[in-house]
């Protein structure tokens, strides 16, 4: 005898019965069962009208990378959730120009309208960074802070710049996160009219609870954390690029990483990817998952403790090179020396490699090292150049020293690479001047500036991006006299961005770095410490006691 099975109903049938195979009406299983075996685990379906999914994204910018999440968009599509939530940093913003403004909104409506289901909008701090940028989210948006209820489930939607207090640089304001009384209220009403929600989301941009925030910012956010008290609830943020899960209160907090804002993609070990987050929720709570755009990680990626030891460690590796100069206009060889420090009680097993082009050929070109703790390793690498080259013509050579380790209490191993960069090249001198420069703005008194900026080799960010000389290209000369060192610089953009109510990083600007050391290998150091705290030089004219 054979048995035919409809979930919910089992019914004994005859051998004459016909068989279905399929979906059957209202999400059942119509299949034929033998008594054994059966080509399956069980027909338990796992349908429970109660359980939903939804996805949230993470930051879009904070130095966006194009492409990324229209590619996030797509992939959402495919999956389709029945909503997507984010937590912030839509639009690049940091500015008072409605016109940027309104383009950068558009620009993101456009990527955001292909989704297929729902998104429900939460401010960031480049989303509302002052008063204009908050008057334009409530003409195109509306409410920055509101909540709605979904399956009996509670979603709490935060504005953590309320108001805004990231200004301009030159006013006296504080920059941290804040959620005025009246949004406290909302909350509290909110919380109040859903006593029987069976859990309770809340999406927000900025962690206020992370370890070292301003006291009061954090005593702010206690506030919401008093108003949960008593019920199951979840929390996601934004903001720092960095995938961090926490436990506070007995509940899930998740600081995600990104969709497109800026990041240095070093992987889900050091909570470094793009992802979106993929939320199933169930009778017994959310199911949290990753799903990065080529795969899916779990919820515990990376701790706090873990995080920080990480990126200790990262800090603790020093990597200097001294430049290869010949003061001839071809170069023929030269000698660098490679330095490698580790100021860590780790062992770092390590591989140094600098790759040949069509000019230069590096011997030795790897060099495997073991970099035991408190340690330094110093070695020499010839540089020949091939088919005696013009200076002017050698692009740097590149590499990267690839580092492994493990940390005490983990059963794994990390891997972190560390770029190189050698430069190569003839010495450049400043001439000394016998008549002193006028600082005028004109170049009627410099006969040639030498050193140009107008190929794409020279072009060491977003190259591609680079449309040739007339999109933009500079030229400059370098000269000194008994007091004074002089820069004269040629500057030609097709668009100059000038506006002076914008940060100088988000204009056209120069950039100048001076560095008075004499030991060239301090100047070429890679890793450690951030090149921009590396030293401090004050220049100041002969006899100034000032």
């Amino acid at each position: 005898m054979r048995i035919y099975i409809t979930l919910a109903l089992i019914i004994a049938a005859s051998i004459d019965l016909c068989s279905c195979v399929g979906l059957g009406p209202g999400g059942r299983i119509d299949v034929e069962v033998v008594k054994a075996p059966n080509p399956w685990t069980h027909l338990d379906l796992h349908n429970d009208p109660d359980n939903f999914q939804f996805a949230v994204v993470a930051d879009r910018t904070g130095g966006n990378r194009p492409g990324v999440f229209p590619d996030a968009v797509a992939k959402l599509n495919m999956l389709e959730p029945e909503f997507v939530m984010c937590v912030g940093d839509l639009i690049s913003g940091y500015t008072k120009d409605e016109r940027i403004l309104n383009r950068q909104w558009l620009e993101f409506d456009y990527e955001v309208e292909q989704l297929g289901m729902p998104f429900f909008y939460v401010p960031g701090n480049h989303d509302i960074s002052n008063r204009i940028q908050e008057k334009k989210w409530e003409e195109r948006l509306g409410r920055k802070y509101y909540h709605f209820v979904y399956r009996n489930v509670l979603f709490l939607c935060l504005d953590t710049e309320d108001p805004p207090r990231v200004q301009e640089p030159d006013e006296n304001n504080k920059t941290g996160p804040q959620l005025s009384d009246a949004q406290l209220a909302y909350v509290a009403r909110a919380i109040a009219d859903n006593p029987n929600a069976r859990w309770t989301f809340v999406f927000m941009h900025r962690p206020m609870w992370m370890g070292g925030v301003d006291p009061e910012v954090l005593a702010n956010w206690s506030q919401v954390e008093r108003l949960l008290e008593g019920r199951n609830y979840t929390v996601f943020a934004g903001h720092t690029h960095d995938y961090i899960n926490y436990e506070r209160q007995g509940q899930k907090y998740y600081v995600l990483a990104t969709t497109g804002g800026g990041s240095n993609l070093a992987g889900i070990d050091y909570g470094q990817f793009d992802h979106v987050v993929w939320v199933t929720m169930k009778d017994e709570g959310p199911k949290v998952v990753n799903l990065l755009l080529d795969g899916i990680v779990g919820p515990d990626v990376i701790d706090e403790a873990t995080l920080w030891q990480l990126g200790k460690l990262r800090d603790s590796i020093g990597l200097t090179l001294a430049p290869v100069l010949t003061e001839g206009e071809r170069f023929l060889e030269g000698t660098t020396t490679v330095a490698v420090s580790n100021t860590s009680d780790t062992t770092f097993e390590a591989l140094f490699r600098l790759d040949p082009n069509d000019k230069l050929q590096p011997t030795p070109a790897a060099k495997k090292l073991t970099l035991s703790p408190a340690s330094e390793d110093t070695f020499a690498v010839h540089i020949q150049g091939v088919g005696r080259p013009r200076s002017s013509d050698i692009e740097p050579l590149v590499g990267k020293l690839e580092l492994t380790f493990s940390l005490p209490d983990k059963y794994k191993v990390y891997h972190y690479d560390l770029p190189v960069r050698l430069a190569v090249g003839q010495m450049a001198k400043a001439p000394r001047r016998i008549q002193p420069v006028t600082i005028d703005g004109r170049l009627d008194e410099w006969r040639d500036l030498p050193f140009r900026c107008d190929k794409p080799r020279q072009i060491q960010f977003e190259p591609n991006e680079w449309q040739g000389p007339d999109d933009s290209t500079f030229a400059f000369a370098v000269a000194h006299d008994t007091q004074y060192l002089y820069l004269a610089v040629d500057a030609t953009d097709d668009a100059l961005l000038t506006e002076r109510t914008e940060y100088p990083w988000l204009r056209d600007s120069l950039e100048i770095r001076v560095d008075a050391r004499a030991d060239t290998a301090d100047r070429a150091a890679i890793g450690g410490l951030d090149e921009f705290h590396s030293y401090l030089v004050i220049l100041v004219p002969p006899g100034d006691t000032t």
